[in-house]
């Protein structure tokens, strides 16, 4: 019968969850086939280690054993890294285009072309990345992101990875971010090429150290249909595949828009999801952002990419303004 019983596994599976129902299993059915089946305590089968939940100063989330060690109220969400209940907070933070200056509230800007080679801002290098009038004649300003992605690549990137981000990001709640978009022309190539326009990054223990690129990045399909797809990748991409699913409808042109998403950095399972003007865009569930040990996340409002053949228009260009940061839904 060893082929098919297992009884140390089977009582371990009954008693995790029915301590009276283990007592009767081990007094009557066990015994017949396995004797010894009470020898241990109620939970700890013969030769089998126990399970032991660890709720200490949790209030909710995963308890190590399979179980819960409890629920929040309808009103609040559970923090999965501390363990505790907590209310979602509202805006934590914009940026400062239309008042400040470099680097108008974001943590690092960066230009590069070729990709990993920095060059300083200018349309003659390859890559810029600078604030002008808004480019329909409207009030304020936007931060222009510029770049020429032929085979070399370029990149064009707003940073965040500190201050209210990090405290929303870290605390395990979701985060919301909204920005304005305003594409002049619709971008594609006829030949093999990427282009991120926005993306998170999941690193740890150390800074830099075990880096989840991609996870996920919100990529332009190359058709010149300004459809996009949430990618992943290296790790992140073996947990959760290559892709996300595409978009139905393109992203607008020749108009400003406003593009919101839903993240949460956790080694569990979460929810991505992208609005347009308010709508439903994109959405992929069942998916894990962040390594157990990672401890820093970052994300990256880009226009990085490369291509065979150029990306048309060459060069090209996006616009981004009204940055900011909620742990709840901004554009309602």
């Amino acid at each position: 019968m060893s082929g098919w019983w297992n009884p140390n596994r089977f009582i371990q599976l009954i008693g995790a969850r029915d301590s009276a129902l283990l007592t009767m299993v081990c007094a009557v059915i066990v015994p017949l086939l396995t004797p010894g089946c009470g020898d241990a305590a109620v939970g700890e089968p013969r030769g089998l280690e126990p399970c032991i939940p660890e709720c200490a100063g949790k209030e909710c989330g995963d308890d190590g054993c399979g179980g819960s060690c409890g629920t929040c109220s309808a009103a609040d969400t559970c923090n999965n890294i501390s363990g505790l209940c907590v209310t979602p907070v509202g805006l934590v933070w914009t940026d400062s285009i239309q008042s400040g200056s470099s680097p108008w509230g974001f943590d690092n800007l960066e230009t590069q072309h070729p990709i990993d080679v920095t060059v300083a801002p200018s349309d003659a290098n390859g890559a810029n990345l600078s604030r002008v009038p808004d480019p329909l004649g409207g009030a304020g300003y936007a931060m222009r992101q510029f770049g020429r992605f032929d085979q070399a690549g370029a990149r064009s990137q707003l940073a965040l990875w500190s201050g209210a981000f990090d405290d929303l990001a870290t605390s395990g709640q979701a985060v919301y971010i909204a920005q304005e978009w305003y594409f002049p022309e619709a971008l594609s190539t006829d030949s093999w090429g990427w282009l991120a326009l926005w993306d998170w990054h999941s690193t740890g223990p150390s800074w830099g150290e075990n880096r989840w690129h991609a996870a996920p990045s919100l990529n332009l399909l190359t058709d010149g249909s300004m459809r996009v797809v949430l990618e992943w990748g290296g790790t992140a991409a073996d947990i959760n595949g290559w892709t996300g699913g595409q978009s139905s409808i393109g992203l607008p042109v020749g108009e400003w828009f406003d593009i919101e998403m839903r993240y949460q950095w956790t080694a569990q399972t979460t929810t991505i999801s992208v609005w347009v003007n308010g709508e439903l865009f994109l959405e992929q569930s069942g998916v894990q952002t962040r390594d157990s040990d990672h401890a820093y996340v970052e994300t990256y409002i880009k226009l990085y990419g490369e291509s065979d053949t150029a990306w048309s228009p060459t060069p090209s260009v996006k616009y981004t303004r009204n940055v900011r940061i909620s742990g709840e839904r901004i554009w309602q």
